[in-house]
């Protein structure tokens, strides 16, 4: 079995580099996005990811609606995102996504979201989500 394949899309460029190698650390295949405009070709012309890592950078108006049309396509149907911003959660729409960290993040409570998302145990995954908002 193949390494998972997730997508990696975060404005700030050491966090980015960051993230993409702690997961490569944990053995998952990261595909680094440096902007929307990457994400979206990888998400029309590549295969489907197992995940989607999206940070809301300003403004967080239009990274919302990239966010809404991203889960919206046909690519990303059942595809869980994983939200990183540094706005309070409440800038992403309720319902939109239960996984939202807020910056600064533990990055251990990000990685451990994610494999439980991997495995299929959303709910987990969830409450992981809510602890890092709530620290």
């Amino acid at each position: 079995m193949s390494d998972p394949r997730v997508l990696l899309f975060d404005a700030d460029s050491d966090l980015r580099e960051a993230l993409a190698e702690a997961f490569r650390e944990e053995r998952i295949e990261c595909l680094v996005m440096r902007s929307v405009d990457e994400l979206r070709a990888s998400l029309k012309d590549g295969p489907k990811p197992a995940a989607v890592i999206f940070c809301v950078a300003p403004p967080p108006e239009l990274y919302v609606e990239v966010l809404r049309e991203l889960q919206g396509s046909s690519q990303l149907k059942d595809v869980p995102v994983l939200v990183t911003t540094t706005f309070l959660p409440t800038i992403v729409p309720e319902g939109m996504t239960p996984f939202i960290f807020p910056k600064p993040f533990d990055i251990a409570l990000l990685l451990g979201a994610l494999h439980l998302v991997l495995l299929g145990a959303v709910e987990q995954a969830a409450a992981l989500a809510a602890q890092a908002r709530h620290r």
